[in-house]
């Protein structure tokens, strides 16, 4: 028997505030929210015309609604080990706009070795955030 699955293209992090957090993805990457929950303690934005989305969830409200206990994303320690990754051909502008709104630079952009131009920041909850240059296709 095959189980079937509708297909959601969404990641969800869990955060100290999302308000503060949508407020931050607006400034610092031009990601409107789409949606929010009449208790905000959920929130999504678009990043590709509604076919993928991040959605933000306030991490207490997970911590007592599922009896589940996770480490939570701070500025100040070491990163998790993931990363949002925004692929665009304008990374040394998506970086400047991103650290003028207050996300910490990692790594100014540069050369990576598969040849296209990436960049690290960290958001305002501390997970990092890719920019780089759309890969190129296969031959």
């Amino acid at each position: 028997h095959v189980i079937s699955f509708i297909v959601s293209a969404t990641t969800i992090l869990y955060v100290k505030d999302v308000a503060k957090t949508l407020a931050f993805y607006d400034s610092a990457f031009g990601f409107k929210m789409s949606f929010q929950s009449d208790c905000g303690n959920y929130a999504t934005i678009d990043v590709q015309q509604g076919q993928v989305s991040i959605a933000f969830c306030q991490a207490d409200f997970v911590t007592k609604e599922l009896g589940l206990s996770f480490k939570t994303a701070l500025p100040q320690e070491t990163p998790f080990g993931c990363e949002l990754c925004f692929a665009t051909p304008t990374v040394e502008e998506s970086f400047d706009k991103a650290v003028n709104a207050g996300a910490v630079a990692v790594r100014k952009p540069q050369q990576a070795s598969w040849g296209g131009l990436l960049a690290y920041v960290r958001d305002n909850n501390g997970f990092l955030v890719a920019f780089t240059e759309p890969m190129p296709k296969a031959p």
